[in-house]
């Protein structure tokens, strides 16, 4: 199913570029609605994307361990670019 959600669309598109696996709620339906926007199996995390704060977002976080929280059009460009090209970690003696 695509995302209509455009802070979603613009995690899907840049997951989906840079090879990273992941589940979005829009695949598993709506009796699991309780998960968050998409599961990222490999690394054991989940996203919400939200384009606005929302006590919502609070609860929904609260009920999860391990979650990133993408808030905001310029948050999820900057964390796609970050996906697209990842910085390398400099090492010592570089």
């Amino acid at each position: 199913m695509s995302h209509t959600d455009p802070i979603e669309r613009i995690i899907s598109d840049a997951l989906t570029s840079a090879g990273v696996r992941f589940v979005s709620e829009h695949d598993l339906g709506q009796q699991h609605a309780k998960n968050l926007d998409f599961y990222l199996p490999e690394q054991g995390i989940q996203i919400e994307c939200k384009q606005f704060h929302s006590e919502r977002a609070i609860r929904q976080l609260a009920k999860h361990p391990d979650v990133i929280l993408i808030q905001g059009r310029k948050a999820a460009l900057a964390f796609a670019e970050m996906i697209a090209h990842p910085a390398r970690p400099e090492r010592p003696g570089e």
